[in-house]
């Protein structure tokens, strides 16, 4: 029987086997155990004993067979069976995983061998953290893990990782635990994976406890309180044992708590500043802010300044921040004491003599603020008032102005304020009256003083000349209606003045020509014009005549005769005349060339042979005449005379003879002579002339011919025959344009020879008739544009352009060109065409001008609360269509294109300016920029700050808002409004985007008392809501007094009044005392005291002191000087000394410097001396004589006694020698007289 036993050693199974050769019964299952436990393995023998066995045994792997290993160190049995078997089993304890296999046992006797089955042993895995589903500290196998910690979604799926503090398991003193830190209301799952023999069971713990309902592998936490800190962990079981995490524990992170908050602070300018923030959390990160917006770089608990100034002005707080969390501090208003600022300056301004001026300042700052009004740079006197008023002004008052504003802080002047006084025009060149000739140009003039800029206004006869606004009025080509009185009205803003009138003349002139009509000789049927040219008095009078007589309805300058005739000729003048006169011209002649005309005709003859034959022509007409004769109608060279003669005659000579006369008017034939017995056969002597007539005018063509009678005629026209027109003149009544052609005429007789005459063409004048009308255009502004016209109909044609009914001055072509179209070319035109036979006028053709957008009615700016809707819109006229581009603070607004721009629920981001283009093909418009505002309520940044004053000074509060404007201001004192005299409110921009501004609010009250001690409010509104401040107080407290001006020192001159004066500040009343090197002045308890009039008796020390019921202050003493008149202490005293040393004159004086010495000798000034003392080097006779001076001051001069220097021992020649004249050898005497210190 073979067996298997299990750990109770149940028997599994039995079977008999016949006795021989080992057989083995085979166990036939895997055996299964947990880990520790016992396991045997055993078969069951027959066969004939003795039995030898030994067991083996293989690992488990994934393939299957491995290296078979005999089993050592384990038990194995051998025990007979009554029945003679054998039991071999082999027993396993404390079973680990090392045992797992596959076993089997060889058993051997004498008649052989068998090998049992392997029997396969499986040990049970107990949990085992998986690497990759767990955290284990670094180092560690695993023996240590936690639970992997993320983030998560409600429905458990993690979102993200969640970092862990894992312990240092290798410090003794740290903490076994891991460490997870999450944020409030965060979600957390916990997870861990394992491995081992299924099925495990989870249990979650927390501080210890079992959790409920936390049987899987998967802890979530939900919206994370401070209940959920605690430590974690899981325990895992199965068949094989259980398995515990480390524990994680879990803190929620706080908001950060800010134990100390900046501190607010007012410091003076260039000092040093810090705010300082504490917090109860670690490692936090920290931000300064600045009026809501971080500075750059402030990230630790303190925020340092070094060296303040204004710009730092602002709310200062703190950002503490955390891994979930922020808080931000209370805020710390710092506020930087500010010198004076003035925000209201004194304005120059000029003003008229007699009025009054006021120049206001006002500055901010820290109070209090006293001011000093200067002029020149010269502090005024008792002007220490933010306005000064100067009353009945006067020239004397012109300067510069300035005020001087004082603090604590510092000092602020303001920019100068010139106050200039006007002075009324004043004329001082009149306009002068002038007589001149017409066409000259004349100019008025006038000059006039005073305050610029002077206005003019030139008159005539007392009315406006328009535009003529110039010191000086020019007239050009002047004319009787210029003549009259001219003035002109001089302004400026101080007054006005007329001036003289100016009278203008115009001389009549008689007129006078510039230019002669000039004669002419033309052809009949010329075109003639006389021009003449005058000047003179207008209006001019013209009247042409011929021959003396008057031509009616000739009155213009020039004279025209379309077609000339005979009729015409004679003599033209034209007389022009005017109220001063007339004047004829001179006589221009019209000669019209005559055609020549046959007086008498050359005669035929019948002559002998070689007798002579002559024959002669006479004919009258212009000169030359030429002549040309013909003999059978072939033309005889070299006869071209009146007289053609052959000397000798023969019968070849016989023949017809004629001649032709021409001169520059025409030609004509004569008629034919004939040599010998012969018929003449026809010669046409004047053939038909052309003709231009009008239609409906009769018409007359003739010829004249010669022959053998009779003569037979037959007219043509182009060519064809005319029936029944055999006529020498040919008729034709009332014309017509078919009747147009060329005419001629044959000449016959019976000598059958035909002679044709030159054709005469006859013109119909046709009227003119348009065959091409002007055509209606459109244009753009600036560009070209041509009408044009096309006639047909006898030239010369006139044009006459016509624009709204009004000739067009100069448009004379069958063209009009307007080069650059503006806006009033736009109107209808039409031409008139004449040419004498008639007249046509075109169609109208309009010219429209593509006008540019223009734009009728502007977008309006629009105001609106947050959340609400509005349109923009713009109309405009011009040439459609259009398109429109809208623009946000010059920026396009893409696919804002229509007509309407419409904002559809407005938030701040869509405040600004907004304007619109309009185009088209002919320009460009651009609307005006609107503003679209979204109203802000206002928010004060700076709150107005307590007060502690004194009485008599100015309180002024000080606060800074913004909003959106218009905002209003209500200052409240008290809870009460606070209205009426005393105060004052001054509004200053200090910042504006659009219509969000930035304003400092400035209320002052003037001399406040203690009744003003209050708490004073400003409420500031506008459309979007209010806001009030906090409560500002002011408190007045008693003031010592101050001496703000002392007394001033004073030298003057006797007679002359003294004042000494003090300005003082504090509490009223304030009493003064006077004094005098240190003695109590009785009477003089004013803050000035006078002296009337001073002299020396006045001189010493003044001083004053002032009082009130806090206390008493003395003023500094100054000194009274009275000057002195010059007075001579040491007088000149006379000198007497031999030449050559030197002289001294010294005198002594007294008196108020300066002392001038003025010295004299002899009566005259010494140029150049101007001390108490003159020095003589080397004195001479020339120095001898009386020295004095005179010393004087402002108040006086003295003059010195005569001093005189006497030069001793000098010789000095009084008679000198003289000429002599002598012979020879006489004697000669010379003498001289002489005087001075003997001997000589």
């Amino acid at each position: 029987s073979l067996w298997l036993l299990g750990i109770a050693g149940i028997e599994l199974c039995a079977q008999e086997v016949d006795v021989g050769p080992p057989r083995l019964t085979e166990p036939s299952f895997t055996q299964i155990v947990n880990p520790r436990g016992v396991a045997s393995v055993a078969v069951r023998v027959e066969g004939e004993a003795p039995f030898s066995y030994n067991w083996y045994k293989s690992k488990k792997k994934e393939g299957d067979v491995t290296t078979v290993t005999g089993v050592t160190g384990e038990i194995a049995t051998y025990k007979g069976n009554p029945d003679g078997s054998v039991n071999i089993s082999l027993i396993i304890e404390d079973i680990n995983e090392e045992d797992q296999g596959y076993y089997w046992v060889v058993v051997k006797n004498d008649h052989g061998e068998a090998k049992s089955i392997k029997a396969e042993l499986d040990v049970n895995d107990p949990p085992k953290p998986k690497e990759d589903g767990v955290l284990i500290p670094p180092g560690e196998d695993g023996a240590v893990f936690f639970p992997v910690p993320n983030s998560s979604d409600d429905d458990g799926n993690p979102t993200g990782d969640v970092d862990a503090t894992l312990p240092e398991l290798d410090d003794p003193n740290a903490s076994k635990n891991a460490l997870v830190r999450v944020c409030p209301d965060s979600m957390i799952m916990f997870s861990v994976a394992v491995i081992g023999a299924t099925p495990f069971t989870f249990q979650w713990q927390k501080d210890g406890v079992d959790m409920s309902e936390t049987n899987n592998n998967i802890l979530l936490l939900k919206n994370i309180t401070d209940k959920d800190e605690g430590g974690y962990r899981v325990v895992i079981k199965n068949v094989a044992g259980d398995l515990a995490s480390g524990i994680v524990d879990l803190e929620v992170i706080d908001t950060p708590v800010i134990t100390k908050h900046p501190a607010g602070v007012t410091v003076d300018p260039g000092k040093p500043v810090s705010f300082e923030v504490d917090s109860d959390t670690k490692n936090a990160r920290i931000q300064w802010l600045r009026d809501g917006l971080p500075v750059r770089g402030a990230t630790d608990n303190v925020l340092q300044f070094t060296n303040i100034n204004q710009s730092d002005e602002a709310r200062y707080t703190v950002k503490v921040t955390n891994e979930c969390a922020s808080s931000i501090s209370n805020a710390a208003v710092l506020v930087v004491n500010d010198p004076p600022m003035f925000v209201v300056f004194p304005k120059s301004t000029t003003g008229n003599p007699g009025e009054s001026v006021t120049f206001r300042g006002l500055a901010t700052g820290t109070q209090p603020i006293s001011y000093q009004w200067r002029r020149d740079g010269n502090n005024l006197a008792d002007e220490i008032a933010t306005s000064l008023t100067l009353d009945n002004i006067s020239s004397s008052d012109a300067g510069k102005f300035r005020i001087v504003a004082s603090n604590s802080a510092g000092t602020a002047i303001s920019p100068v304020a010139v106050l200039g006084v006007n002075h009324p025009p004043r004329i001082v060149v009149q306009p002068i009256a002038q007589t001149v000739d017409p066409e000259a140009t004349i100019t008025f003039r006038v000059i006039a003083t005073g305050t610029a800029p002077l206005n003019y206004q030139w008159r005539k006869s007392g009315v406006n000349i328009t535009h003529e606004t110039k010191p000086q009025l020019v007239l050009k080509k002047v004319d009787a209606d210029d003549h009259g009185s001219y003035s002109v009205l001089v302004t400026n803003v101080a007054g006005s003045v007329l001036s003289n009138p100016g009278l203008l003349k115009v001389n009549d002139v008689v007129p006078s020509i510039t230019r002669q009509p000039e004669g002419a000789t033309v052809n009949p049927g010329s075109r003639v014009t006389f021009v003449v040219s005058a000047k003179g008095t207008k209006p001019l009078a013209i009247q042409w005549e011929k021959d003396g007589n008057i031509i009616e309805d000739e009155r213009s300058t020039e004279l025209t005769i379309r077609s000339v005739g005979e009729k015409d000729e004679g003599v033209y003048s034209v007389g022009i005349s005017n109220i001063a006169g007339e004047v004829a011209s001179n006589p221009a002649s019209l000669f019209v060339n005559n055609p020549p005309v046959i007086k008498v005709q050359p005669e035929g003859q019948e002559i002998l042979p070689d007798e002579e034959f002559k024959i002669r022509v006479v004919a009258e007409g212009t000169p030359p005449l030429n002549y040309e004769w013909y003999k059978n109608g072939t033309k005889i060279s070299g006869a071209t005379s009146s007289i053609f003669s052959i000397s000798s005659v023969s019968e070849s000579d016989q023949a017809v003879y004629w001649a032709t006369v021409s001169n520059m008017a025409g030609s004509v034939t004569s008629e034919a002579a004939a040599l010998g017995a012969i018929d003449l056969p026809p010669v046409i002597l004047q053939h038909p002339e052309n003709q231009e007539v009008n239609p409906g005018a009769g018409v007359r063509f003739y010829v004249s011919a010669s022959g053998t009678a009779p003569l037979l005629y037959q007219w043509k026209k182009d060519g064809q025959l005319l029936e029944d027109k055999t006529d020498k003149n040919l008729f034709i009544d009332q014309v017509k344009q078919s009747d147009e052609g060329g005419y001629s005429v044959e000449v016959s007789n019976d000598t059958k020879i035909t002679i044709a005459s030159d054709a005469a063409t006859l013109v119909v004048w046709d009227p003119p008739v348009i065959i091409r009308h002007p055509e209606s255009k459109t244009s753009k502004l600036n560009e070209q544009v041509e009408f044009s016209v096309e006639v047909e109909g006898s030239e010369p044609m006139e044009f006459k352009w016509i624009k709204n009914g009004a000739r067009i001055p100069g448009a004379t072509a069958n063209t009009y060109t307007i080069g650059s179209v503006v806006e009033s070319d736009k109107a209808i035109y039409w031409v008139v065409v004449d040419n004498g036979a008639g007249k046509a006028t075109s169609s109208a053709a309009f010219l429209g001008v593509d006008e540019p957008p223009k734009i009728i009615e502007e977008p309006r700016e629009r105001s609106i609360n947050p959340g609400e809707s509005i349109e923009l819109e713009v109309l405009a006229t011009g040439k459609k269509p259009f398109d429109y581009q809208w623009f946000k603070n010059g920026k396009l607004l893409r696919g804002q294109t229509q007509q309407r721009l419409s904002i559809y629920k407005a938030d701040v981001n869509d405040e600004g300016t907004y304007h619109v283009t309009i185009a088209n093909t002919a320009g460009t418009a651009t609307s005006k920029k609107v503003w679209v505002i979204i109203y802000r309520p206002p928010v004060f940044d700076v709150q107005p700050m307590d007060l502690s004053l004194n009485p008599n000074t100015t309180a002024i509060f000080s606060a800074r808002i913004h909003g959106t404007r218009p905002l209003k201001y209500q200052w409240f004192s008290n809870g009460s409004l606070l209205e009426g005299q005393g105060m004052e409110t001054v509004y200053n921009i200090v910042g504006a985007m659009g219509f969000q501004v930035k304003v400092e609010v400035l209320m002052k009250l003037a001399n406040v008392q203690e009744k003003d001690q209050a708490n004073y409010t400003l409420k500031v509104t506008n459309t979007a809501g209010s806001v009030e401040s906090r409560k500002a107080f002011l408190d007045v407290v008693d003031v010592p007094p101050l001496i703000t001006q002392q007394p001033n020192p004073v030298k003057t001159d006797p007679g002359t009044q003294v004042r000494f004066e003090v300005k003082a500040y504090g509490t009223p009343p304030l009493t003064y005392q006077w004094y005098k090197n240190g003695k109590e002045l009785g009477g003089q308890t004013g803050a000035s005291v006078i002296l009337e009039v001073v002299s020396q008796d006045n001189e010493g020390q003044y001083s004053v002191e002032v009082s009130n019921t806090v206390r008493s202050v003395t003023s500094n003493k100054v000194a009274l000087w009275v000057n002195d008149p010059p007075l001579i202490l040491k007088d000149l005293a006379d000198v007497s000394m031999p030449p050559g040393q030197t002289a001294e004159f010294e005198v002594l004086a007294s008196g108020t410097s300066p002392l001038k010495y003025t010295w004299f000798f002899k009566g005259l000034e010494l140029a150049g001396l101007t001390g108490n003392k003159v020095v003589i080097p080397d004195a001479s006779l020339s120095d001898a004589g009386q020295y004095r001076v005179k010393v004087s001051n402002h108040l006086g001069e003295v003059l010195s006694k005569n001093a005189t220097l006497k030069i001793e021992g000098v010789p000095r020649i009084i008679k000198q020698p003289a000429d002599r004249f002598s012979l020879f050898a006489q004697n000669v005497v010379f003498s001289v007289e002489a005087i001075g210190a003997e001997p000589l």
